[in-house]
């Protein structure tokens, strides 16, 4: 008896034993599940931190800068909507990239009856108090920037319209006077405004402009003996008249070419004579500076077959034909050169300085004609077997010098 206890207490101690050392199966599934939330609470967090620093950024407004306008407001503005039903004329231009938008309204309009220096029939012929009205490309606000009493202007040919000169955009305005003479109205975009350039300008419904900054037109004359147009050359900064060129000239010449070749005009003043400028004359029968290199005694049909005879007027003063030289230094003869010619259209001197540096230069005196069948009234010198003559326009204080050898 005392045996089966003894045994019964060591099996029960083994067992004890065992217990405190085993794994059990369901405690290790139940550690390893409240790892996996642990893992899943610690991940989750970070995920939502992150998320909610993401929802933030996205919060966040983007706040965009709006460009400032190009145009200057000024105190009278209108709807857009309202200028656009108002307006007789409507067209655009581009500064700096961004487009404005120009209206012109408060005019009169009816059809022209019949055809008419005006134009043609049914035309439509606007006058009375213009209002020029501008805004920038998607703006609701249209300033208005000039007014201009206008009549006779031809909204179906063009009368109005926007042209470049240079690189300034400009609104032009072309009122109908008399015969083919118009008078112009520029209205060139400066420092964030449509502005009214000078007072107005004398055209044939178009001005040209010449680089740097000068601006020009031209008209035919009548009441001249000999063919005639003059032109005018505007300061294009100011719009302030530098001076009004009278010219004799065939139709066929330079006049129609101004018209009919966008790239041509008159030429300007550039040119200063001086002592280097009568010797080439006197002692070399030359322009000292002429762009066909060629003097007296040189083949005059050679000159004319190379550029043709839209450049020579056939019956120009001294009887003799004249090739008529974009670079205004002219060349006078027929199958040779006999005489040189120039005016002020190119020259910077005026009349009287012409004559002192001449009169200087030779020692001689100018001597006073009348004018006769041959050509207006006259001034001329002798010098070394040459004769010069000026010709005089009094009311525009324009001249022509002829060099003109005879031994």
């Amino acid at each position: 008896m005392k045996k089966f206890f003894l045994l019964v207490i060591v099996f029960m101690l083994a067992a004890c034993s065992n217990k405190g050392t085993a794994v059990d199966p369901a405690s290790v599934a139940v550690d390893a599940n409240q790892e996996k939330k642990v893992t899943e609470n610690e991940e989750g967090k970070d995920e939502g931190e992150e998320g909610q620093v993401t929802n933030e950024v996205k919060d966040e407004k983007i706040e965009v800068v709006k460009e400032p306008s190009i145009l200057k407001a000024t105190d009278t503005v209108k709807a857009r909507s309202a200028v656009e039903s108002e307006a007789v004329w409507t067209g655009s231009m581009t500064v700096g990239g961004k487009k404005i938008d120009i209206w012109v309204t408060n005019l009169a309009t009816n059809r022209n009856s019949g055809a008419s220096r005006l134009g043609n029939d049914g035309d439509m012929i606007a006058e009375g108090n213009a209002h020029i009205y501008a805004a920038e490309a998607g703006s609701n606000d249209a300033y208005l920037y000039e007014t201009i009493d206008i009549s006779f202007v031809n909204l179906s040919n063009d009368s109005i319209s926007i042209e470049t000169f240079g690189k300034e955009p400009t609104l032009v305005i072309s009122q109908w006077v008399v015969s083919t003479d118009y008078t112009t109205y520029l209205f060139p975009f400066r420092d964030g405004q449509i502005t009214r350039l000078g007072d107005s300008f004398i055209s044939t419904g178009r001005l040209k402009h010449i680089e740097p900054n000068f601006l020009q037109s031209v008209q035919w004359m009548t009441g001249y003996e000999f063919p005639a147009a003059t032109y005018q050359v505007y300061d294009q900064k100011t719009g302030k008249l530098l001076y009004d060129h009278l010219t004799f000239e065939e139709p066929s010449t330079r006049y129609e070419r101004w018209h009919s070749e966008d790239d041509f005009t008159y030429p300007v003043r550039s040119i200063t004579f001086d002592n280097a400028w009568l010797d080439a004359l006197f002692k070399e029968k030359r322009w000292l500076k002429s762009q066909y290199r060629y003097k007296i005694g040189d083949s005059m049909d050679e000159l004319v077959q190379k550029m043709g005879n839209k450049s020579v007027v056939q019956a120009e003063l001294h009887g003799a034909p004249t090739f008529v030289a974009d670079d205004g230094l002219d060349l006078v003869g027929d199958g040779i050169i006999i005489g040189l010619a120039t005016d002020s259209s190119i020259v910077t001197q005026s009349f009287e300085e012409i004559q002192t540096l001449i009169s200087n230069y030779t020692g001689e005196t100018w001597t006073f004609y009348e004018e006769d069948m041959m050509s207006p009234p006259s001034y001329s010198l002798d010098y070394q077997g040459s004769s010069i003559s000026m010709h005089y326009n009094q009311q525009t204080g324009g001249w022509r010098l002829y060099f003109i050898p005879y031994e």
